[in-house]
């Protein structure tokens, strides 16, 4: 298992992500910040963008913060080799 760091917008136009220039994953969620909506939604994409199930991300960190630490069912290589994938967009 690994823990991943992400800086989560709610509330966008819709779901997107991308890397900053420390090559730091972000994610733009189009649910709003309300009754825990972006925090679901971003487990789900989260899981898409990685080719997971979305019972293997679980939000542990930060849940009313914008910056979320989520435990990833993977290890630590293969979820760099996922995030590496991911920059090449």
């Amino acid at each position: 298992m690994a823990i991943l760091y992400i800086f989560v917008k709610p509330g966008a136009k819709s779901n997107s992500f991308g890397f900053d220039q420390e090559a730091e994953l972000w994610i733009r969620i189009a649910a709003p910040a309300v009754e825990n909506k972006a925090n679901e939604a971003c487990n789900h994409y989260l899981a898409e963008l990685l080719g997971i199930k979305k019972g293997d991300v679980h939000l542990v960190k930060a849940k009313t913060c914008r910056i979320k630490g989520f435990e990833i069912d993977l290890s630590e290589e293969k979820l760099e080799e996922s995030l590496l994938f991911l920059r090449s967009y």
